[in-house]
C-alpha cells in the first residue's frame, strides 16, 4: 500500500493521481465534504462525496482521480496497482 498526502486548494476539481492502461485503486476517507470522481477525458464518474468516516473506493485503468474540496487541507488517500485480487476491505489509513 502506497499512503500520499498532498495538499489541495480550493477551486475547480484538482488532479492527485493520472494513470493510463494500468489498473489502480484508490481509498479515500477524509475531509468531510470533500468530492472525489474518476475523470476520463471529458467524461466524470463514479463521483463521491468524503464523509469523514467512511472509506471511499475509485479503481480506474485511465484517467485522472480528482477532488474537489470548499478550502486549503491535506487530503490523505492510498494508490496502488491492483494485483490479481483487488483490495475488498478498506486500507489502515492513519488520520
Amino acid at each position: 500500500m502506497s499512503v500520499h498526502t498532498k495538499r489541495v486548494d480550493p477551486g475547480d476539481f484538482r488532479t492527485l493521481e493520472t494513470t493510463i492502461n494500468l489498473k489502480c485503486i484508490a481509498w479515500f476517507k477524509a475531509p468531510a465534504g470533500a468530492k472525489i470522481k474518476i475523470s476520463k477525458w471529458l467524461f466524470s464518474e463514479d463521483e463521491q462525496t468524503l464523509d469523514g468516516s467512511t472509506f471511499k473506493k475509485l479503481i480506474l485503468t485511465f484517467g485522472k482521480v480528482q477532488v474537489l474540496v470548499s478550502a486549503s487541507t491535506d487530503i490523505t488517500y492510498s494508490w496502488d496497482p491492483l494485483s490479481s485480487a483487488p483490495s475488498i476491505v478498506s486500507p489502515p489509513i492513519p488520520f
